[in-house]
């Protein structure tokens, strides 16, 4: 397995609960991931661009294990790579439709850079979502 990226505290990711607030304090994070007992889908890692396509098509599979599926695609080089090597800080778009897809294949946390835009896309998927 990949160790954990030594950061020093200068991350900027978040979570956001669908459902729920955001969390954003380390300690919250902490709480929310042991609370979920989630299943956390690792997109990047040595997979190739049609790996991580696949993964995230086929995410749905993954919730019938039982328990909350975590995704974190947020500006990853996948992204990037489809967006015709575009830089990391003009992935947003391609995020929150990644975000968006993960959620309608089942994903219950996404991990994402850009928290209020996100949220925003979350909300109009889930206005939809409510329509009978």
């Amino acid at each position: 397995l990949p160790k954990p990226k030594q950061n020093k505290g200068k991350s900027k990711k978040k979570l956001v609960l669908t459902g729920q607030k955001t969390i954003s304090k380390p300690n919250q994070i902490g709480f929310a991931l042991v609370l979920a007992k989630q299943n956390k889908i690792g997109f990047g890692f040595g997979k190739t661009l049609q790996h991580n396509l696949a993964l995230l098509k086929g995410l749905n599979r993954f919730g019938r294990l039982g328990r909350p599926v975590l995704t974190g695609i947020s500006r990853k080089s996948m992204i990037g790579k489809i967006l015709d090597e575009r830089p990391v800080d003009g992935r947003l778009f391609g995020s929150l439709a990644a975000a968006v897809m993960a959620l309608e294949r089942g994903a219950a946390i996404v991990r994402v850079h850009d928290v209020a835009p996100t949220v925003d896309a979350i909300r109009v998927v889930a206005a939809t979502q409510a329509v009978k």
